[in-house]
């Protein structure tokens, strides 16, 4: 194995990956759902905006509820800005660490994002898969 430390990593390389992640996924969610610019999260925006990060707790025990919800943006959209999120007014939602998302709403303070709708990506149920003639649905292994 040779020099390499099985599970090290550093936190600078960590947080790479989350910002990758959130730019990626991001891009991914506003392209399907054709959302345009994109906002940083932690700026004051009177008027709805689509702002786009990961889920994150604000709380001490780490139970995600409605009063506990961060969004953290990307060091590229949002320069790794943290603000909560109001989800009061969105009828359904499904949020776990972690998770990106892009959500529309205004943020009058810069602190708190008044959420209006939530955006996930979009994912193919896999009983919607058709299997082909040659390869069918199983696993290939290499």
């Amino acid at each position: 194995m040779g020099e390499y430390k099985y599970m090290y990593q550093s936190l600078r390389d960590v947080s790479y990956v989350f910002d990758d992640l959130i730019d990626y996924m991001g891009s991914i969610i506003v392209e399907e759902n054709d959302l345009g610019e994109v906002a940083n999260v932690s700026q004051q925006h009177p008027d709805p905006v689509i702002c786009v990060g990961r889920i994150c707790c604000e709380a001490a025990d780490a139970r995600l509820n409605s009063k506990s919800v961060l969004l953290q943006g990307s060091v590229s959209s949002s320069k790794g800005g943290t603000t909560s999120l109001d989800v009061s007014e969105v009828a359904n939602y499904a949020l776990f660490p972690g998770q990106v998302v892009a959500v529309r709403g205004s943020n009058p303070t810069g602190k708190i994002i008044n959420v209006s709708e939530i955006y996930y990506p979009k994912v193919e149920s896999p009983m919607s898969l058709k299997p082909s003639a040659d390869k069918g649905l199983r696993p290939k292994f290499i």
